[in-house]
């Protein structure tokens, strides 16, 4: 049986204006595919922007226990970014890069880890 995806297409196209739909949108698809990756990716990032960036960690870990890939890696890296933990973002931003250099975290999101990290150093 294909999975639908359409609650989560859906969540996409209104995060922005109305993320309070998009959380209720992706609740509603991991309640209808509780071992599906993509409805525990999509509500991290609703609930990143609403910054309840513990409960987005926790949707990131879970991405990861059911898809370890290199999109669950990044995004649970500027999690944790955003939570002050620049050593694990370092760490997941790695990992990412390892499992798929084509695809993973840029330089940038590299120089912004290593520098909170290590701000006596320079970086240039």
């Amino acid at each position: 049986m294909a999975i639908d995806f359409s609650d989560l297409d859906e969540a996409l196209e209104c995060r922005a204006a109305d993320p309070h739909r998009a959380l209720m949108l992706a609740n509603r698809h991991i309640a209808a595919n509780p071992d599906e990756p993509h409805g525990y990716f999509s509500r991290h990032l609703t609930l990143s922007q609403l910054r309840r960036f513990d409960e987005a960690l926790a949707d990131c870990m879970h991405t990861i226990a059911l898809a370890p890939r290199f999109w669950g890696y990044q995004s649970r890296g500027e999690v944790y970014r955003a939570l002050g933990d620049h050593e694990r973002a370092l760490a997941d931003f790695n990992r990412a890069r390892n499992i798929d250099p084509g695809k993973a975290p840029g330089a940038a999101d590299h120089w912004r880890a290593r520098r909170r990290i290590d701000p006596d150093r320079s970086w240039q």
